[in-house]
């Protein structure tokens, strides 16, 4: 498991570099589930924290089903109060 990161840090620079394009998929269902679970378990006392979910809009190679996707994240604010905000980018 991951945790938060002090910034500035180099510490995700292979992340972001890497060629692993998920074969053309956009796992979005999987994206949702690792950043509920990641900020659920990740909160800080006195720190205010939030999901930012960047995508295409165009899940694929998982559910395609947008009000399923949109319910987990409904379910999770509604079990943490923790917002996420959708970022939807052509090509991203």
């Amino acid at each position: 498991d991951l945790a938060y990161a002090t910034l500035p840090t180099n510490a995700f620079d292979a992340l972001l570099n890497s060629t692993n394009d998920n074969g053309g998929n956009t796992p979005t269902e999987a994206a949702i589930r690792g950043l509920t679970k990641f900020t659920a378990g990740n909160r800080r006392p006195g720190k205010v924290t939030i999901g930012i979910l960047i995508t295409d809009g165009d899940p694929n190679g998982c559910s395609t089903n947008l009000t399923n996707l949109s319910n987990l994240l409904q379910t999770h604010f509604t079990a943490t109060t923790l917002r996420t905000y959708v970022i939807g980018m052509t090509g991203a």
